[in-house]
């Protein structure tokens, strides 16, 4: 999805993310501009899904995306009508012998009808507008919004019809709608978090907590069903810092990498020069390419000696790049 992750991201290795987030604090050592860049490109990825082409969501982005999507399905539903078949049906019937209150099957029953009512019987069989299919979808919507049992039935309500309008779709228009469907929906996913975005950049690791609101999104994230924005908030996961705590983790990694790296003779401390070649190597694909030739399970011995082989890659890598 072009987002370059790091040795340390992929791996389950603790030595290798503490030694990371401390690197990115440290200046001169170019780790936390390696991050910022991958945090760009993760953004990049975010504004796909969207479908802009754009660097990160700010205000202008997201509007664009909501202008050309409504207009997309004003455009597809113009041409395209709902067809009423058996399926939806015995999916709408059952909504409704589920109720828990007879509240709720008034509810069922005044929704689907308020669906029925539009429908009309021609060659084709019985079908309803396109048209008149969004407008009830963008009421359903509203009552989903305001939660409580209303809300699930009607989300349940709503995803039968969507399901039955996704079967009606013409082959011509089939997969101009699952595009449009997926970018809806990942916009939809984003809204909170490009509300408070500071720039338009979201942070990588709060996306998995919006891809998985509600039953349905969680579902479709265990199963593996959420499409190119459940692989981003995957991929936000691994991108996360370690948790603040950890003071003893921390402290074994700082005296390991103070082994690990370039002394100044005279102060004993390390040199800029130093934590720059070291932080290159923990980034680097070197490092990558040993960890996946060797596999040695990560004890603080190999994490010691994976470091110390990674720096030579790195020292050139920086002599070619210079």
């Amino acid at each position: 999805m072009g987002i370059e992750l790091s040795p340390a991201q992929l791996s389950d290795s603790r030595f290798l993310k503490w030694a990371q987030s401390m690197l990115r604090s440290i200046p001169f050592t170019g780790a936390q501009g390696r991050y910022q860049q991958q945090v760009g490109q993760f953004n990049r990825q975010l504004a796909s899904t969207i479908g802009q082409d754009a660097d990160n969501i700010t205000p202008e982005v997201y509007s664009a995306a909501r202008q050309a999507q409504s207009q997309q399905f004003n455009d597809l539903t113009a041409r395209n009508a709902l067809k009423v078949d058996q399926s939806l049906m015995t999916r709408l019937q059952e909504v409704a012998d589920k109720a828990v209150t007879q509240d709720m099957r008034n509810l069922v029953d005044e929704l689907t009808g308020a669906f029925f009512s539009e429908a009309r019987t021609g060659p084709g069989g019985v079908t309803v507008p396109g048209q008149a299919y969004q407008a009830l979808d963008s009421t359903l919507n509203n009552i989903v919004k305001n939660g409580g049992m209303p809300g699930h039935y009607a989300g349940q309500v709503r995803d039968a019809i969507r399901n039955a309008m996704d079967r009606s779709i013409s082959p011509e228009d089939a997969a101009a709608w699952r595009q449009l469907r997926q970018e809806y929906g990942a916009r939809k996913t984003l809204t909170g978090l490009a509300a408070k975005a500071e720039g338009g950049n979201i942070p990588p690791a709060q996306v998995m907590g919006a891809a998985t609101v509600g039953n349905s999104s969680r579902e479709a994230m265990a199963a593996g069903n959420r499409g190119p924005i459940g692989d981003l908030a995957r991929i936000g996961q691994l991108m996360k810092e370690p948790p603040s705590s950890g003071t003893t983790e921390r402290s074994v990694v700082s005296g390991m990498l103070g082994g690990a790296t370039m002394i100044d003779p005279v102060t004993g401390t390390l040199t800029a020069a130093g934590l720059n070649l070291l932080s290159r190597g923990i980034d680097s694909r070197a490092l990558a390419r040993l960890m996946i030739q060797e596999n040695p399970g990560m004890s603080l011995e190999v994490a010691q000696r994976i470091i110390n082989q990674s720096l030579p890659a790195a020292t050139a890598v920086q002599a070619t790049q210079e």
